[in-house]
């Protein structure tokens, strides 16, 4: 399963509004847990290959600062979806992901999450002894489709 991190001077958007508290360590990681398409060898040596259409699924998660703007936002889509699917809706999410680059190369990936849904409910620990996960907020998410390009 190949996976995206963000970090540094890296930005998230959901419908188009710029997540502004994400918290520490990975706070967007995006996984492709299918393969785009499948091969195997058949009889005298043919390749046979095909589509996986579940290839354009992807995961996505996202660490919050837990009460902060961006939860609140979040969690009140979330509560929508569960409350009435159709009404909540299909999100979009924008990944860009900058690494500098050449003076005539891309500087920056930008992952284009389309179909998003909400898949589980926030993840969230208790601790007693100031174990920082105490104060983050965890978003699992699914994506229908995506794109990457390159800036």
């Amino acid at each position: 399963m190949g996976s995206i991190t963000i970090g540094g001077d890296d930005t998230v958007q959901f419908d188009g509004i710029p997540l502004s508290t994400l918290a520490d360590k990975d706070p967007c990681v995006i996984e492709f847990p299918n393969e785009l398409f499948t091969m195997v060898v058949g009889k005298n040596g043919n390749i046979l290959v095909s589509q996986n259409n579940n290839g354009a699924l992807a995961n996505i998660s996202l660490r919050l600062a837990m009460g902060g703007g961006d939860d609140v936002t979040l969690n009140s889509y979330l509560a929508e979806q569960v409350a009435d699917l159709a009404k909540g809706g299909a999100h979009t999410i924008i990944v860009t992901q900058n690494f500098g680059g050449s003076p005539n190369g891309p500087v920056a990936a930008i992952y284009t999450l389309n179909t998003v849904f909400f898949t589980k409910g926030v993840v969230q620990r208790i601790a007693a002894e100031g174990d920082i996960e105490a104060v983050v907020a965890l978003y699992s998410l699914r994506a229908g489709s995506w794109t990457r390009d390159l800036t």
